[in-house]
């Protein structure tokens, strides 16, 4: 069994659970913070947090509308990209805890994920999160 993430690491967590809240209500979405399984039984990934449509649910959910990955050393985040995108995950936030910011991309319409600077399922950007965490 693998150890939780640090200390640190969860204290992100709950303070990017606690902003996204509200912001996901707001847009008829459902907030959870880890344990989700995104993908199917056998190949599947568990962002920190994530943003679901209305009827979500099970142990495995095939989508997310918005994942949230954060940094920690040696992890593997960027690699798990494509994996979002065959998923139609369709956004994703990364958030940098050591440089104190947050990547926002967007899934385009050729499969790729590229930057923006606002979310378009929630109302809030990058620079607005990274200043909301303490």
């Amino acid at each position: 069994m693998n150890p939780s993430p640090s200390y640190q690491h969860q204290r992100l967590s709950q303070q990017v659970a606690v902003i996204l809240d509200p912001l996901a209500k707001g847009a008829g979405l459902e907030a959870v913070v880890g344990g989700v399984n995104v993908g199917e039984q056998g190949n599947y990934v568990i962002p920190d947090a994530s943003l679901h449509r209305q009827g979500a649910g099970g142990t495995y959910v095939p989508t997310a509308a918005l994942a949230i990955e954060i940094l920690s050393p040696d992890d593997d985040t960027w690699e798990k990209l494509p994996f979002y995108a065959r998923r139609g995950v369709e956004e994703l936030a990364i958030v940098d805890p050591r440089e104190r910011r947050v990547k926002w991309l967007a899934l385009a319409a050729d499969g790729e994920y590229r930057e923006v600077e606002r979310s378009r399922v929630i109302e809030l950007s990058a620079a607005e999160l990274a200043g909301q965490l303490g």
